[in-house]
């Protein structure tokens, strides 16, 4: 009589951690880390998928061996661009007290789902400051920062 082989076992760990994992286009409870030990079949391919709001889906394919594996998904931040125009045009624009450039202005790369403050500086002109959101299904906005005559 031959002893069973050992189960397999796959730990998912979700940099940052709070992702929901799916197996096969199961979901798994809880969020990541979380352990798998039901569903998986040696020597067979599964697909693995990670998520979490705010970041790009991981996803890989891989086939399990008896006995514990772990996969690491490192989740890159989605990204977003920011487009600041000015009434009257040629403002100086300022991201977060840094000196972006001239608008119209195209501000590549910013993180999805954060705050940023947009402070537009003309000469002649009243200085305007607005906080802006990136928010993760608008991930283009364009900001029209108005500028009133100074006094």
């Amino acid at each position: 009589l031959r002893p069973p082989p050992p189960r397999a076992e796959l730990n998912v760990i979700s940099v940052p951690s709070g992702a929901v994992v799916t197996l096969d286009g199961r979901p798994i409870p809880g969020v990541a880390p979380v352990q798998i030990t039901e569903g998986l079949r040696p020597g067979q391919t599964h697909r693995l998928d990670v998520a979490l709001p705010g970041y790009e889906a991981w996803s890989t394919t891989f086939q399990v061996a008896p006995g514990r594996v772990e996969q690491i998904a490192v989740l890159v931040a989605r990204r977003a661009t920011l487009y600041v125009s000015s009434e009257p045009p040629g403002a100086n624009i300022w991201l977060d007290d840094v000196l972006f450039g001239t608008a119209p202005v195209e501000m590549v790369g910013l993180s999805a789902g954060r705050r940023v403050v947009v402070r537009a500086q003309h000469e002649g002109f009243a200085t305007v400051t607005r906080t802006v959101r990136i928010a993760l299904d608008d991930l283009s906005p364009h900001v029209v920062m108005r500028l009133e005559p100074a006094n």
